[in-house]
């Protein structure tokens, strides 16, 4: 275990700032509970309790300051001894799952098989996979609806594309998650306008 200042990274730092930020945000729109409080533990737990005393044992070489105190300074030496040093330190106890949480489980593992499938050429198979989700769970994340829709439209199944952006469109306005539903509207239209030239033809 490291106690002291931490060794500063350049390089993490900016790719935290970057490419790390943009793969976050996509983690996010698949997963709503990535990165809350207390989901490490969770998924992690040994890695949980690491963090936790790293964080208490060492500090940043570039302290932060307190803004709103103009007679505030850093002082590195004045970061108090943790008890988890003496021992005394007890792993948290997980907490027990909620059903979204499980239901999460479930079906983020079936998505990423489609994605999967769908990846190697397979479209049906993941399609069906897609669409399985779609109807034995309530998804919350816009991937869940984007990527069903997209080989429905490249088949030319206007119809049901249309009833999964409706489906999305209405679990956004009804904020099952946080997301903006103009791109399905967006879509929505397009759709529309392509089954109507289905017709004429």
């Amino acid at each position: 275990m490291k106690f002291g200042i931490r060794t500063p990274s350049l390089k993490k730092s900016i790719k935290a700032r970057t490419s790390g930020r943009v793969k976050r945000a996509l983690k996010s729109s698949v997963n709503p509970l990535y990165g809350k409080e207390g989901m490490g533990v969770i998924n992690n737990p040994q890695k949980a309790v690491y963090n936790k005393i790293y964080n208490k044992t060492t500090v940043s070489a570039v302290p932060k300051l307190n803004l709103n105190d103009s007679n505030s300074t850093a002082h590195i030496n004045d970061t108090p001894i943790p008890p988890e040093i003496g021992g005394q330190f007890t792993e948290p106890i997980p907490r027990s799952k909620t059903k979204e949480e499980r239901d999460f489980d479930i079906y983020f593992k079936l998505y990423e098989e489609a994605r999967r499938l769908e990846k190697n050429g397979n479209a049906d198979k993941a399609l069906e996979i897609y669409t399985n989700i779609l109807e034995e769970f309530e998804p919350t994340g816009t991937a869940y609806y984007e990527r069903p829709c997209i080989i429905l439209e490249k088949q030319k199944r206007y119809d049901e594309a249309i009833q999964i952006c409706l489906r999305a469109i209405e679990a956004i306005n009804n904020k099952r998650f946080n997301a903006t539903a103009d791109e399905f509207e967006h879509r929505l239209n397009r759709l529309l306008r392509k089954k109507e030239k289905q017709k004429k033809l």
